[in-house]
């Protein structure tokens, strides 16, 4: 990867400098810091490059275990809370997804990444829809039924707004998967902030459990440290 961003910046330096200007519009600081996990734009332009091999973060975390471990997408309308830069939203229309909706405090990455990518990958994203929010003020209701919500590594920063959160989904949808963060658990930098307790498996399983997802599935391969609990409401 670095060798071929390498040839971008010396043979293809035009091309290489229009798709940096395009995706440093997206975000005004920089490549890094307001990204949260790699993405590989072409033209021998990255964000996150030191999260290029970390195995639970990007489509790493997403083509070799949320992919496999995820329900059927075919067909489903999901929910995706804390979406972030919006990639897990255009997988999940490749793996059959009728509409996405995300939703972060920002969306102008999301849509910008949305847009890119249908025109690199000659893709139709348009079921992909984003809203910018703060979810723990924003009101979901009116956004319908899903068949499916999910929060990737979210759940746990949502502090006391998590009950009010899970009361809304709990008349939306009947399936919600969260995704946790293991050593939070433990770490020391998290110790003091609300509900860490989220980001284990126990912590997941009881939350969804609280709501009425009876019916519970987890994955957690030896040392992955994002583990995935599905809940699902038997009635």
């Amino acid at each position: 990867m670095m060798l071929n961003n390498l040839y971008w910046k010396l043979f293809r330096p035009r091309q290489h400098q229009d798709t940096l200007a395009k995706v440093m519009a997206a975000s005004p600081r920089g490549l890094d810091e307001s990204w949260y996990y790699h993405i590989d734009f072409g033209d021998g332009v990255e964000v996150r490059p030191n999260l290029r091999n970390q195995p639970d973060a990007g489509l790493n975390n997403w083509r070799d275990f949320l992919r496999s471990n995820l329900p059927d997408l075919a067909g489903k309308r999901v929910l995706n809370i804390g979406c972030n830069a919006g990639l897990y939203d255009l997988e999940m229309i490749d793996c059959g997804a009728r509409e996405t909706v995300g939703i972060d405090w920002v969306a102008d990455q999301a849509e910008f990444v949305r847009d890119w990518f249908s025109a690199r990958r000659n893709k139709d994203y348009s079921k992909a829809s984003f809203i910018q929010a703060n979810v723990p003020d924003f009101d979901l209701k009116p956004l319908g039924q899903f068949d499916l919500v999910t929060m990737f590594c979210v759940a746990y920063h949502l502090g006391d707004a998590i009950d009010h959160i899970m009361t809304q989904l709990s008349e939306m949808t009947p399936m919600i998967a969260l995704q946790g963060n293991l050593p939070r658990l433990t770490g020391k930098k998290y110790a003091d902030r609300q509900h860490q307790h989220l980001a284990g498996i126990d912590g997941m399983k009881d939350l969804l459990l609280k709501y009425g997802y009876d019916q519970i599935t987890v994955a957690a391969p030896p040392s992955y440290s994002k583990p995935l609990v599905v809940g699902t409401k038997s009635t």
